[in-house]
């Protein structure tokens, strides 16, 4: 006589799917975001101009500084919302509209967040929050393979 495993109540609703994270894809998927935005700072920090070894070396440290920053407010802000979203996305099988809803959720989110606490130019407030988005959602690519989707 086999025995069933119980099912919680979000199996119960939907048995067709679920997709399911651990903590190490969590994890893994956080640093990934933050390590992107981090790059992203830089990669924007030396479009700006012409560069010079000493400016490469102050934008390096600043990439740093912003990394360390942003993973600070990622801990309290970005990671409880991806893991939300996370949860609600269970039930979808297709991996590109995790990606997809990583970006547009955080960006959104990312832009309300940064237009409550500034006055500054809205259009740069949208290129910030944009690149928040597309760290995010390349996170979510990068753990692709480390979810089970029963």
């Amino acid at each position: 006589m086999s025995q069933e495993p119980e099912l919680d109540e979000f199996e119960r609703s939907n048995p067709r799917h679920r997709v399911t994270f651990g903590f190490g894809a969590f994890v893994v998927g956080f640093l990934v975001a933050i390590s992107v935005f981090a790059l992203g700072a830089l990669l924007l920090t030396l479009i700006g101009g012409p560069v010079n070894g000493h400016q490469l070396a102050s934008a390096a440290l600043l990439a740093l500084v912003v990394g360390l920053y942003a993973g600070g407010v990622g801990l309290v802000v970005g990671a409880p919302i991806a893991f939300v979203l996370g949860l609600l996305l269970r039930p979808v099988a297709n991996q590109w509209l995790h990606v997809l809803a990583f970006f547009l959720v955080m960006t959104t989110a990312s832009f309300l967040i940064l237009v409550s606490l500034s006055s500054g130019d809205p259009l740069g407030t949208l290129e910030l929050a944009a690149l928040i988005g597309l760290a995010a959602a390349i996170g979510r690519l990068s753990v692709w393979k480390m979810m089970d989707i029963r």
